[in-house]
């Protein structure tokens, strides 16, 4: 549940990293659900020891002026399209952002350690999507460049997969003449935007973008191959 009331607000500053969990869709998924027995064991663990060793160590890591400069964008951003980061909320993000830094191995804050801020600074559920681009878009460009391009892409497989849809019950021959040329051209596409990711920084998020592109791409090659294989029978 989500705290009502602004006189909650500091009791909901205490939750420092937040994430919505929809519940379960899909049959297959409750399917899971229902079948699943015992409980998940955890497979890694941190001794207090270790632990007060990485708070000392992020307490005595930088954030720098560069990084500072990010943060105070993305305060300012936010607070533009009236998401309020509370005092007490920004200092945790600063003692986050050096965490994530220690745990990376470094001792002074990057820019890529600001993807943990997308579960810290928003308010309600209908800001989640709104801080994470705002947050990406001032700490990561290359990841907001592959996003734009990756939605470019989905646009691509949805007019494939239309296509596709459109071939059930058709001539093989007449289909691959009436859309195997806009399916070829659409893998082509395809990769050529794949490629274009790949020119952007390697950071994991980027590298998800590509693969998820990667999938489409399989797809569509593969139904045009398909399509190809059927009309070459005739």
């Amino acid at each position: 549940e989500m705290p009502a009331g602004v006189e909650l607000d500091a009791l909901f500053d205490r939750f420092c990293l937040r994430t919505w969990v929809s519940p379960i869709k899909g049959r297959s998924s409750k399917r899971d659900l229902i079948r699943m027995t015992g409980k998940p064991s955890v497979q890694k663990s941190l001794s207090g020891e270790a632990l007060n060793e990485l708070r000392n160590l992020a307490a005595s890591a930088v954030l720098g002026e560069r990084c500072e400069g990010i943060l105070l964008d993305i305060v300012e951003t936010l607070e533009d399209s009236d998401i309020r980061v509370s005092d007490r909320r920004l200092r945790k993000a600063v003692k986050m952002l050096k965490a994530v830094a220690v745990m990376n191995g470094r001792q002074e804050v990057s820019p890529e350690d600001f993807g943990m801020l997308r579960y810290m600074l928003w308010t309600d559920v209908d800001t989640i999507e709104q801080v994470d681009k705002i947050v990406t878009s001032a700490s990561d460009p290359d990841l907001d460049r592959a996003r734009t391009i990756l939605g470019h892409c989905k646009s691509i497989f949805s007019e494939s997969e239309e296509l596709v849809r459109k071939t059930n019950g058709m001539n093989p021959e007449d289909a691959f003449e009436a859309f195997g040329s806009t399916l070829t051209a659409n893998v082509a596409n395809l990769r050529t935007a794949i490629i274009k990711m790949k020119r952007l920084n390697n950071s994991p998020r980027v590298a998800e973008c590509i693969e998820i592109a990667h999938g489409w791409e399989k797809e569509v090659y593969d139904e045009s191959n398909k399509l190809l294989a059927l009309a070459s029978q005739y």
